[in-house]
């Protein structure tokens, strides 16, 4: 059995050849799934499938696109012992029954993702992640095609990811599991809690869409716009009424405006753009050495995500909720951080925090243990051949 992965040398989520280009501002940063990657590697299992043509994200960056087959040299050499396949020169018949071809959610949006899922022969699984909910028209599409064919992984730490598809009936809670995604495999050095700035720092990409389909309309009838991060976008609305906050989120506006002229669109793509560069030219890490705290609320359905593990990396206190994803990975209350068991809102935020801030040795605390429990997932995030045969022949 192989494990293949899709063009793994330019998928931010894999290697780090690419995501350095769009994570510039995380000096420590570690590739979604290059836990995954690694570890199939050191288990001999690990396959690359490369097809003729980049991901569609390349085409906006010439400079990468030109350079491909460094990058795949530069890939391949990492992992010397990886069977690489390029589908324009090989058969299927260079793949067995009992192979995997693992899809990230940026591979579920490749233009030819259906062709190459049709001339692979054995089982295709999709990791569902944070960034799913983007490419849900994608997903239904390729489960519907290959119907039988297509299976689910769900990382530890991930939310109820079914009630994303519940016209598909995927059984999802069926699935195989994958350790929690995206940890840090080091710790840096550290200030301690009670002598940084007793702030709150709230992080993370805002998305706005157009209404696609009916969880975008679900999203539209509770928080009254299509937005998979609302708890972000109300941090980011209100950070000015919160006295412990300080708020460097920026909003992604995927929104078509159809009613608008080309200027008005073009002002409003540009914004977007900007507000991105800027957020992502900021060094993350040097703020969550310094901040106390930090909050990066979860999308709609629940996934923790891999800012939070980040900024525990830097001694940072995590500020989350009372969530099954939470506790499923060893989170404590009061313990190892610090959750707002209702809606977030002001006065929450700023009685938790401002009771905490006159209590040193309880921050130090739940600073040392937060630190413990990191450490603690860092070697859980590393695949065992038990843990693949259990991920991957549900």
């Amino acid at each position: 059995m192989k494990v293949y992965l899709l063009n793994p040398s330019e998928n931010p989520l894999t290697s780090n050849l690419i995501s350095r280009t769009f994570t510039y501002g995380l000096k420590n940063f570690v590739p979604k799934y290059s836990n995954l990657t690694e570890s199939l590697h050191s288990l001999g299992l690990l396959g690359a499938i490369i097809t003729p043509y980049p991901f569609d994200f390349l085409h906006h960056f010439e400079r990468i696109s030109q350079f491909r087959e460094f990058y795949i040299k530069k890939w391949a050499s990492k992992y010397p012992n990886a069977n690489i396949v390029h589908l324009d020169r090989n058969t299927p018949s260079t793949f067995l029954q009992t192979d995997i071809l693992l899809l990230t959610s940026k591979c579920v949006k490749y233009e030819y993702i259906s062709e190459v899922c049709t001339r692979f022969p054995g089982k295709v699984m999709i990791v569902l992640d944070d960034h799913i909910h983007v490419y849900k028209s994608e997903i239904s599409t390729l489960y519907r095609n290959l119907t039988g064919k297509v299976q689910f992984l769900r990382p530890l730490g991930a939310g109820a990811t079914e009630i994303l598809f519940p016209e598909l009936s995927i059984p999802i809670q069926q699935s195989g599991y994958l350790p929690p995604i995206g940890i840090p495999q080091r710790i840096t050095k550290h200030i301690s809690a009670s002598k940084r700035n007793g702030k709150v720092l709230s992080v993370g990409s805002i998305t706005l869409q157009d209404i696609k389909n009916d969880f975008d309309l679900s999203l539209y009838k509770r928080y009254n716009i299509s937005c998979p991060h609302p708890d972000r976008l109300w941090l980011y609305n209100n950070f000015n009424v919160i006295n412990c906050l300080d708020s460097i989120s920026y909003i992604d506006d995927q929104r078509s405006f159809a009613n608008n002229n080309f200027i008005e669109n073009l002002t409003l793509k540009l914004t977007s753009r900007i507000g991105k560069m800027l957020y992502y030219s900021r060094k993350l890490n040097d703020l969550f050495k310094w901040y106390t705290y930090v909050i990066c609320p979860s999308n709609f359905y629940g996934v923790i995500p891999q800012l939070i593990y980040e900024a525990m990396s830097h001694g940072a206190i995590i500020i989350g909720n009372t969530s099954l994803e939470y506790r499923s990975l060893g989170f404590v209350d009061q313990e190892s951080y610090l959750s707002i068991p209702t809606q977030i809102s002001a006065s929450n935020i700023d009685s938790y925090v401002s009771r905490l801030n006159s209590n040193p040795p309880l921050l130090d605390s739940i600073q040392a243990n937060s630190l413990r429990l990191i450490k603690k997932l860092q070697p859980n995030s590393q695949f065992t051949l038990d843990l693949v045969r259990n991920a991957f022949t549900q």
